[in-house]
């Protein structure tokens, strides 16, 4: 009998890390009451799985047709060896990194080689069953956070530097989401990141393991970590900019971990760069793939996590 894969793919800053931290956590009781293993990025380290889905995300240096079917092959192997060795009849992967990363700017939009990642999943998992779910994040708010996430890796542009070279024709969900449904069908699906805000922590997990899995979670028996993944506060990226391009190499890391404690925005709030009027614009160019999005995907999660079916709409249409 085939074990179930499940493949959460991100995307980034989407709550991606409360996921994979309370994983961690609770490792021992996803296995023994719920037959689940996991695969994180710490498992992954080197291995042919992430350096393929970090060379397709190379926007410097295009993969060659040879090398991105050899890469596939070497990757296909090494995946159906791990879910065979792993002591659980389910296994999760969850890493963003599938999708490519965070700065935005160099790909002129939201992922935009998504057809090279949808076409490697099929083809590495293809001797599998899997379902694929993908976590998205209002434009906006989501462009915003990918800057704040490059501002602590150690990048140093402006806000407006970072977003002169983002298409706002680029930033398509519903194209992004369309493409994996081609792929995969009926087993892909799209969890929208704001219901956290209507959920909370625990009802949100509790929620994604089931539209994930279609088999519910008592989450009164998981140890719940909350506040996964807090951002730079505004104060942090100012002083982020002013200081890292005079520190050296040797000292960049510690600089940046301290900068970051410091000038969280749990301690300092939340920064925001976007005006009301370009956030206005941003919403008025994406609506008709938003709409589509919210009807066409977001019901499903929507649904089984018991809300009524406008609940969102406030946030995306």
């Amino acid at each position: 009998m085939k074990k179930k894969v499940y493949i959460h793919i991100g995307a980034h800053k989407s709550a991606s890390t409360l996921i994979q931290q309370n994983m961690r956590e609770n490792r021992a009781l996803f296995r023994e009451r719920y037959d689940l293993d996991y695969l994180l990025v710490e498992d992954l380290v080197d291995t042919p799985f992430i350096r393929h889905f970090r060379a397709i995300a190379n926007t410097e240096k295009a993969m060659s047709e040879h090398s991105f079917f050899d890469s596939v092959e070497k990757t296909r192997e090494y995946i159906d060896e791990a879910i065979r060795l792993s002591p659980c009849g389910k296994i999760l992967i969850s890493w963003e990194g599938i999708l490519g990363h965070s700065a935005l700017d160099r790909y002129q939009g939201i992922y935009t080689h998504v057809k090279a990642v949808s076409e490697s999943l099929k083809a590495i998992f293809k001797n599998q069953d899997c379902r694929v779910v993908l976590i998205v994040r209002k434009q906006d708010s989501f462009i915003e956070s990918c800057y704040l996430q490059q501002i602590k890796e150690g990048r140093t542009l402006s806000f407006q530097e970072f977003i002169e070279s983002i298409d706002i024709h680029r930033i398509s969900w519903c194209n992004i989401a369309d493409t994996l449904e081609s792929d995969f069908g009926e087993d892909f699906g799209v969890v929208p990141f704001e219901s956290i805000t209507i959920l909370g922590a625990k009802l949100f997990l509790g929620s994604f393991f089931n539209f994930l899995m279609g088999e519910k979670i008592d989450m009164e028996e998981v140890a719940l970590i909350e506040n996964a993944n807090s951002g730079l506060s505004a104060r942090g990226v100012d002083i982020s900019r002013e200081i890292l391009p005079y520190i050296s190499e040797k000292n960049l890391r510690a600089m940046k971990k301290l900068i970051f404690a410091e000038f969280n925005s749990s301690k300092l709030g939340k920064a925001s760069f976007f005006d009301g009027f370009t956030r206005a614009l941003i919403k008025k160019a994406n609506a008709e793939g938003n709409r589509e999005l919210y009807i066409r995907y977001f019901s499903e999660f929507i649904s089984s996590a018991g809300m009524e079916s406008d609940t969102l709409k406030a946030y995306w249409l």
